[in-house]
């Protein structure tokens, strides 16, 4: 009565067996590694909240030098959560580090990580973000959007520059609604990107 399935792939997680990535350590990968394989993940990605920049690159540097965990999941790289995110949907995220993209900053934000950076969660409403979001997918980093309050019109700006989906889709931005369309309506129509879903019955109403 049991089933075999492919690994997961958990490109979402901060926290594990009480460390926190943003700790940029070994022991952060290591905790991780060890405890997301228990449930079927094979590979994970270790994803960031806002610092400020010379401190991100700080946590940069630490994962720069990681290595594999023997009998443990794959460390696949980093998903770095903002800086460029809204601050009507900042949830958890220090509202003192959120700004407009620099690709200036994320040059070095690359540099520092050693190219492990994989994906990066941006509000694409932000300021200068259609230049920052084509510089990033040439630059293999897969592109999220959310804590977002994006209209469709900046959904399809940020989709047609390179963006691929949507960070833990309806929590932290705006809502699909039939005289104020937002972020969520945008996910809608985008038909050829992917979303997030946090299917715990309280993040997402099961009937949604």
């Amino acid at each position: 009565g049991k089933k075999i399935v492919p690994g997961f792939i958990d490109i979402h997680i901060h926290v594990a067996m009480g460390k926190d990535f943003i700790e940029g350590t070994q022991a952060a990968v290591d905790a991780a590694a060890m405890n997301v394989v228990k449930d079927g993940c094979t590979s994970f990605m270790a994803s960031l909240t806002v610092l400020s920049h010379e401190e991100m690159l700080n946590v940069l540097d630490g994962f720069s030098n990681v290595t594999p965990v023997e009998n443990g999941a794959h460390f696949l790289g980093v998903h770095e959560e903002g800086p460029s995110l809204s601050e009507k949907y900042n949830a958890l995220m220090d509202l003192r580090y959120l700004r407009d993209p620099s690709i200036e900053e994320m040059k070095e934000m690359i540099s520092h990580s050693g190219n492990r950076i994989k994906i990066m969660t941006v509000a694409p409403e932000r300021k200068g973000m259609r230049e920052f979001i084509s510089y990033l997918s040439e630059h293999g980093i897969t592109v999220m959007m959310g804590h977002s309050d994006a209209k469709p019109a900046d959904i399809r700006m940020a989709v047609s520059s390179g963006s691929r989906g949507f960070t833990h889709l309806y929590n932290a931005m705006s809502q699909h609604l039939h005289r104020n369309p937002g972020c969520v309506t945008g996910a809608m129509i985008e038909t050829d990107t992917f979303a997030e879903l946090i299917c715990d019955g309280f993040h997402v109403n099961t009937d949604v």
